[in-house]
């Protein structure tokens, strides 16, 4: 018998169809053939090269390759960020992704990245956003290929809630929903009612006006409604935040017309956004014209959004509110 044919066939074999193969042996034999059945689910058929003593296995038609991109929000605020999952299946992994789309006229966050996922920085400010569209290509180790639209979606004005003016106290019906800058969810909401219209000192943690921790994944919203009284001239208001009780961290913190407002602050305005550690500080104005800090407009309310970066377990902090002269 040619043993080289056998060695040759059962190399090239890979696995769907049965198929019966005579191969030749020399005219010295007292055989003149012999037969080997083949089968392998994963061929359709298989072809036999006599000359060169090979058989090719036909591959059978492989599972279709396809991706449905989904948001984690569906309808999100300009305070939240989205994020898009691919949701690949089929083909031969690994899988590999290319995210494109937003920006433009639409000021929508720009998509970019290879990985199965991609997080759109949330693109704050007070007015709604898009629609925003983004694309994925996907391929998977073979031949597949996906080329598909995310679900297109616009950012809409973030809902506030809670008053100003008395002097503090905590609760309120504002929450923070959805994916955070942290790239995790949000965990609770700590609100906490100031007012511009007088000098005063907040705290997250008891015994104080919030009685509970500000931890590694929760916002802190201070919310504040300006007063009628409005300086002749420009004058200027601070809010400084720090730790209190707790270890020095990281904090972001922006002045904004939107609860939840984590991206640009107010827009148009300098210096409304302020990250730092281990203390953040946020000034602002009131009467006149000046342009150094926001000017704010009375009787409006206003947020102070503040969330934690690399803290671990709980981080309690205080802020301090300081009014404008004349006000």
């Amino acid at each position: 018998m040619n043993r080289s044919h056998l060695r040759a066939a059962a190399w090239t074999l890979a696995a769907a169809a049965a198929t019966s193969v005579f191969l030749a042996v020399p005219a010295s034999s007292p055989l003149q053939a012999a037969q080997i059945t083949v089968v392998d689910n994963n061929c359709s058929s298989f072809t036999y090269d006599s000359n060169a003593g090979t058989l090719t296995c036909v591959p059978a038609n492989p599972t279709s390759f396809t991706c449905s991109p989904s948001l984690s929000i569906a309808s999100p605020t300009v305070s939240q960020s989205e994020k898009i999952t691919a949701n690949c299946a089929g083909g031969t992994a690994p899988y590999s992704y290319t995210w494109s789309g937003g920006g433009g006229v639409s000021a929508c966050p720009t998509a970019s990245g290879s990985a199965s996922s991609v997080t759109l920085t949330s693109p704050g400010g007070t007015s709604a956003i898009g629609p925003c569209t983004y694309s994925l290509t996907a391929n998977d180790s073979a031949t597949g290929t996906f080329t598909g639209n995310a679900p297109s979606f616009s950012y809409t004005v973030s809902g506030g809630g809670g008053g100003g003016g008395g002097g503090g106290g905590g609760g309120g019906t504002i929450a923070c929903t959805g994916i955070n800058p942290n790239g995790v969810n949000w965990g609770q909401t700590i609100v906490i009612n100031a007012s511009a219209a007088q000098a005063a000192s907040y705290w997250t943690n008891a015994p104080r006006v919030y009685s509970g921790d500000f931890g590694a994944n929760d916002a802190l919203v201070l919310v504040f409604t300006t007063g009628s009284t409005v300086p002749s001239t420009s004058q200027s208001g601070m809010f400084t935040g720090a730790e209190f009780g707790g270890p020095p961290t990281t904090r972001y913190a922006t002045l904004s017309a939107s609860a939840c407002d984590f991206g640009k602050g107010l827009t148009g305005t300098n210096k409304s956004v302020s990250q730092g550690s281990p203390s953040v500080g946020l000034h602002f104005t009131m009467g006149g014209s000046a342009t150094t800090y926001p000017l704010l407009l009375p009787n409006t309310t206003y947020y102070v959004n503040i969330y934690n970066i690399g803290c671990t377990g709980s981080c309690p902090m205080f802020v301090d509110l300081s009014k404008p002269k004349g006000s």
